[in-house]
Formats: structure tokens, sequence, C-alpha cells
């Protein structure tokens, strides 16, 4: 079974039912992940059968394995299926209720470097620089790369424009092309259906672990440590130096408040010297 393989009866039926509810397809590929992920971990029995117990066992497992804010969102996605089950009667008590979520620190930005990514992008063949340069020129995340249709691409007030549909938690948003990045688009041979064909060459959308891990093992086999994640973190950085408005960065990455996009307002250490540099000022009247 692999990590996208809908696992067992019982969650095949709950994905069925995130389908007909009409829940945002990139959630139920998270969730089923997730599902399989945990369908792996009991070793094929039945999820339904877990103890809270046994869950606890396994969030301790997964603490050593990814990091607090991954495991939040793993956990978030699987209590999910539990808390369905529950209220449909298939269980008697739902076996997540008393796991506690960990505790995510805010972190760091971690953006690629200005020289790691002009190299990246020189040795890049057509789709991986359109790749990067969605991520780093425009800020999209893999999800939103693996999605998004040439008919999304245009202008609006003869300004180059990518509409993003359907962002993280339902969140469309208009984010300005740069002339580099519409460099990068032009040399894509196809304008219709998606911009990024599929990898195996069949027809629809790449998923977004097929996006992020071509990308990423690019990446490493030219001497690049960083992730695809690390260009919308360039992207962040960059745009909140540009403008220091907090409001307009969260818009263009499109977060849902500006919780997230505190990081990038840290990220500019030349800010923060000029203010204490203001501060050591002593005025007198």
């Amino acid at each position: 079974m692999t990590d996208t393989t809908p696992p067992q009866e019982a969650v095949a039926a709950y994905l069925r039912h995130l389908k007909v509810r009409n829940i945002r397809p990139h959630t139920i590929y998270n969730r089923r992940r997730a599902l399989a992920r945990l369908a792996l971990w009991a070793g094929g029995r039945p999820l339904l059968e877990l103890t809270a117990a046994e869950l606890t066992q396994w969030q301790e497992q997964r603490s050593d394995e990814i990091s607090a804010a991954a495991r939040g969102a793993e956990l978030s996605n699987v209590r999910e299926m539990y808390r369905w089950a529950y209220k449909g009667g298939l269980i008697e008590r739902d076996p997540t209720a008393g796991l506690d979520m960990p505790r995510a620190h805010r972190g760091t930005p971690r953006p690629i470097s200005e020289d790691d990514l002009a190299r990246a992008l020189q040795q890049a063949d057509d789709r991986m620089a359109a790749i990067l340069g969605l991520a780093s020129f425009a800020g999209l995340r893999a999800a939103e790369i693996a999605r998004l249709n040439w008919a999304e691409v245009g202008h609006r007030d003869f300004t180059p424009m990518v509409r993003v549909l359907d962002g993280k938690g339902g969140h469309g948003r208009l984010v300005t092309l740069a002339p580099v990045l519409v460099d990068i688009l032009l040399r894509l041979p196809d304008r219709t259906g998606p911009v990024i064909t599929r990898i195996d060459g069949q027809p629809g959308h790449n998923s977004p672990s097929s996006i992020s891990g071509l990308a990423n093992r690019y990446l490493h086999r030219v001497g690049i440590r960083e992730s695809l994640h690390c260009g919308r973190h360039r992207f962040g950085t960059q745009t909140y130096r540009a403008c220091q408005d907090i409001l307009a960065v969260r818009d263009v990455m499109g977060h849902a408040t500006v919780t997230s996009t505190q990081i990038y307002a840290s990220a500019s250490p030349t800010v923060a010297r000029d203010a204490v540099l203001a501060a050591g000022v002593l005025r007198i009247a």
C-alpha cells in the first residue's frame, strides 16, 4: 500500500462522504495520505479498531519522524475521520478525542538563496524552470502548481497575472507575474490544460507530491539542499522586504491570517538594525 491508497472499507466510505460534501480535492488528498500512513503503521488492522492508547503510541513514534507542524496537520486529518465515524455510530467513542495537538513554534523563513535559484534555473529544462519559477517568483505552493491551468494565466489591466482559484483553505488570489516568470512560462510548448503537464505523460494534473518530489530531487541532484517550498519562502521574504506591508504579503501568499505571514515580517535584518539604531538616538526637546 502506498501513502496515497485509500485504506480499508470504512476509510473509503469516509472519502466518498468528503467528495459528496464537495470538500476541496486537495483536502481529500491530504486526508487520504494521512489515513494511509496510519494504516501502514497499524499493519493492516482496521483503523476503527485502534484504541486511544495505540494512537498515542503512534503519535509518540511520529514525533521522532516529522516536525510538530506536520504532525499536527496529520493528526487533524486523521481526527476528522474518527469524528465522522463516531457521529455515524460506527464506533462507540472517538479514540482521538484525548490526543493533544502538538505545539508548533513559529518558525523562520528558509528562502532559497538567489545564487542557488539562478543556478537551478540555468540548468533546468523548461518544465522544471516553470515549477521553480511559479514557487519562487509567484509564491505558489506545490498543490497550486499542480492544479494550475492555462485558463488561469492571463492579463488584468494589461498586467500579466496568475489566478489561484483554490489555494490552501479555499482562498483564491491574484498574483502579478514578474517579467522573468512570463519569459519562463512562454517557453512551455502548450497553452491549454495544465500548465505543468503530467510527469508520466498521461492527461490531467500532477499530484502535489509528484510536483514537490520531482523538484526536490532535481535540486538535490544539482547540489542544492533546499526544497521547492524554499522557493515560496524566497517569494514571501522578498515581497515583504520590498513593500514592508504585511497585509499585502498575506494576500499574495494566500494566507488566511497574518499569523502565517509574520515569519516574513522578521526576515529583514536591516529593518531590525535600523529600528534599533533609531531607538538609540536620544531626542532632547
